[in-house]
């Protein structure tokens, strides 16, 4: 009777459970995948404690691809797109795959704050300051002035038109592949260093100066990117070992900043007035009530801009003063910031480059299909559509958008809940606690056929592509429904019924396309980043690229780092095309690197400083 009895209850138990879970917004892990993650990562950490050296590249590799197929699970029939399992330290992990779950989060105004990424970038806060983009919480005028700024340089650069009434970022592109052409330079570079390069070149272009660019590019050592990488997407507390690592990394931008600014001109063009340093210092130094007191003891007025004589008196005066002082922390700040982006921020935008080239010069249809684009007499070469505008795309701009959507820069998204957060499905609610992460893998999402539905294929096409559905995991530019200069479809022949139109701002809206992210928290380098890739794309009528040596067209994610790249290992060879040399015009000769002036000390206090300089009276301080 008492077995009955106990069986029973365990029936019921086990009743009470299955009801909970099937009628649950939540879907769980296999319990044997999950128990196979906690292994790994129980492992990793015992290995770690022996040779005291933590495989992070290990452990990611693992979370991100549990992570990812939890998301492909809960995305099957019978699921709500949300997903939950327990790290070993019992903190919960949501993942969202959902777009209607997604688009609450990033367009519900209710929830905004409640939710961010600064515990994931604290490890910049002893890099950056604690004020920095990244790591300052959404919505506080800090993180808003620094995003304000940032969006104005973009949109500035843009829009600006030089003298032959062609954008300026088209022709620094132009004439950097000049440089990069074989018949000037033989040397062979592969497809990831041209296109870091270009990338590093733009943003200088933007955030310092086109002179400042030969001057970055001598100094610079892949290095620094490679340790501030290691500084993205961590919620692990920082170890005592690490914050001296980090210290030291702060050390290296702020010595790296002082000897870009001591070559030449550099500093009086990059401290002036309007210049993206100056606005930083503001920012940063300027804007701080508490700084007050001790700038107007070194006679600069907080109340009036920063002029180029002060902007550089202050970086003189940290120079001697290091961390040991609040101004001086501040203004260290301010500089190491105004790298982050040219030190880091190429790398996405050159994975956006290395996929689309990889697509168009790898694939001759669409090579042939963007070539004749761009050879039509009337198609407008200064076109760039609106994100969120109406307008109708290119096929060129629908092949990049593939390259986003196939291997987006970042492969998930993540945040973190700072204050309890409701999230409604299916007529039922969710509450996520404090602390909770949540993670929004992009394979899952992006690959998705309700996202991004299949596709069948006429039998004209299925004889060409060898195949009769394309599907989400697919290259395919026309599933953007590109039209050409009469507004007609490009390959309408291709489908058995014209798709349903789709537009990124709309994909991005409904929390399907999240290259760019959405809402409120958008990356402000979008445009510059379409911009930029639309114009390397034009050059396809200048210049011949070709890629030797590089892998077969394929895009499985990269889960080792924070920002995925795929491919850019091939050779790239670039030569001009013969319609576009001048008769008689030499072979155009790389300018000579710029003479760089080292110190042995950058902190010595008697460096350049002009006797009449004010930053003499701050080092005697």
């Amino acid at each position: 009777m008492q077995f009955i009895l106990y069986l029973g209850l365990m029936l019921l138990t086990v009743a009470y459970i299955y009801r909970r879970i099937t009628h649950s917004l939540l879907t769980f892990p296999h319990p044997v995948s999950y128990l196979k993650l906690t292994a790994t990562l129980f492992n990793e950490k015992l290995q770690s404690m022996e040779k005291r050296e933590l495989s992070k590249e290990k452990i990611q590799e693992t979370f991100m691809q549990f992570v990812v197929d939890l998301g492909k699970k809960s995305l099957q029939p019978n699921h709500k797109g949300i997903s939950l399992f327990l790290l070993p330290n019992l903190s919960r992990v949501y993942v969202i795959t959902k777009p209607a779950l997604i688009h609450q989060i990033y367009n519900n105004r209710a929830l905004q704050g409640k939710y961010g990424q600064t515990p994931l970038f604290n490890r910049l806060d002893y890099i950056l300051g604690p004020n920095n983009l990244m790591s300052s919480k959404n919505g506080t005028p800090g993180h808003d002035n620094l995003r304000g700024a940032i969006l104005r340089r973009n949109e500035d650069l843009l829009h600006r038109k030089n003298q032959e009434n062609r954008y300026e970022l088209e022709a620094l592109i132009e004439e950097f592949f000049e440089l990069q052409s074989a018949d000037v330079n033989p040397n062979k570079k592969t497809l990831g260093q041209v296109m870091d390069a270009l990338s590093r070149r733009v943003l200088l272009y933007n955030y310092f100066s086109k002179k400042s660019i030969d001057v970055f590019e001598t100094l610079y050592h892949p290095s620094l990117t490679q340790e501030l990488m290691g500084c993205l997407f961590d919620i692990e507390p920082v170890s005592d070992t690490e914050k001296m690592q980090l210290w030291s990394l702060r050390e290296k931008i702020f010595n790296f900043g002082c000897l870009l600014l001591q070559q030449g001109e550099l500093k009086e063009e990059l401290c002036a007035t309007d210049s993206w340093l100056n606005r930083l210092m503001t920012a940063h130094v300027l804007d701080k009530k508490a700084l007050e007191e001790e700038l107007l003891s070194r006679g600069i007025d907080p109340k009036r801009p920063l002029t180029e004589r002060d902007c550089s008196n202050l970086i003189e005066f940290a120079k001697c003063q290091g961390d040991t002082c609040a101004l001086s922390s501040a203004v260290i700040d301010a500089l190491n910031e105004s790298l982050f982006i040219p030190l880091l921020g190429f790398d996405a935008t050159a994975t956006l480059l290395i996929t689309t080239l990889r697509i168009m010069l790898q694939d001759p249809r669409i090579l042939k299909m963007v070539r004749h684009e761009l050879a039509a007499a009337d198609f407008d070469h200064s076109k760039l559509s609106t994100w969120g505008g109406e307008e109708k795309l290119s096929y060129t701009e629908a092949v990049i958008l593939e390259a986003l959507r196939i291997l987006p820069p970042a492969p998930a998204i993540p945040e973190v809940v700072q204050e309890p957060l409701e999230l409604k499905q299916y007529g039922q609610s969710i509450t996520l606690p404090q602390g909770a992460l949540l993670l929004m893998p992009l394979e899952a999402i992006h690959q998705d056929s309700s996202n991004f539905p299949d596709i069948y294929l006429s039998e004209e096409a299925e004889a060409l592509l060898g195949k009769k559905v394309v599907t989400a995991k697919d290259i395919f530019p026309e599933r953007w429904l590109p039209v050409d200069h009469q507004g007609n479809h490009y390959n309408a022949h291709l489908f058995t019924d014209t798709p349903q139109s789709i537009h990124p701002a709309q994909k991005e809206k409904e929390g399907s396309f999240l290259s760019f992210k959405t809402g409120r928290r958008r990356c402000p380098g979008l445009r510059l980043a379409l911009g930029e890739a639309l114009s390397v794309v034009k050059m396809l009528t200048k210049f011949d690229f070709e890629i030797k040596g590089e892998d077969a067209l394929n895009f499985p994610f990269v889960y080792k780092t924070p920002l995925q790249r795929q491919g850019g290992k091939g050779h790239l060879t670039v030569r001009k095309q013969q319609e576009y040399k001048k008769t008689g015009e030499n072979a155009l000769v790389q300018k000579p690197l710029p003479k760089i002036v080292r110190f042995n000390n950058f902190t010595d206090r008697n460096i350049n400083v002009p006797e009449d300089d004010l930053s003499q009276q701050f080092c005697k301080a």
